[in-house]
């Protein structure tokens, strides 16, 4: 299923509801609130679909950063990590030469 593909019919739909409704408030002819219905859907059809492609666009950005921030502070953990195991394996070294030192 295709993300963002209601959002131009809603935007759409809503629009030509409110024409409809303005148009039976103000009594326009049968064949005027026919044109302006289509016209009204049409055209906010269009924005719909402009706003769907920029909302989906910022949406990509985001999940791309968000990846991009997950990768980083994995490998910044696996640094932290090597950087630990470096030290320990270097305590354990100094101690066995403590150990050499004092067995002399």
């Amino acid at each position: 299923m295709e993300e963002g593909r209601n959002i131009p019919l809603i935007i759409m739909l809503s629009a030509g509801s409110i024409i409809s409704i303005a148009c039976i408030i103000y009594k326009f002819s049968l064949m005027e609130t026919l044109l302006l219905v289509l016209g009204t859907l049409i055209v906010f059809y269009i924005l719909g679909l402009i706003v769907k492609k920029i909302i989906l666009s910022i949406n990509h950005d985001a999940e791309e950063r968000a990846a991009l921030l997950a990768q980083e502070e994995y490998e910044a953990k696996q640094k932290e990590l090597a950087e630990q195991e470096e030290i320990a394996t270097q305590k354990v070294t100094t101690a066995d030469l403590d150990e050499n030192i004092s067995l002399e």
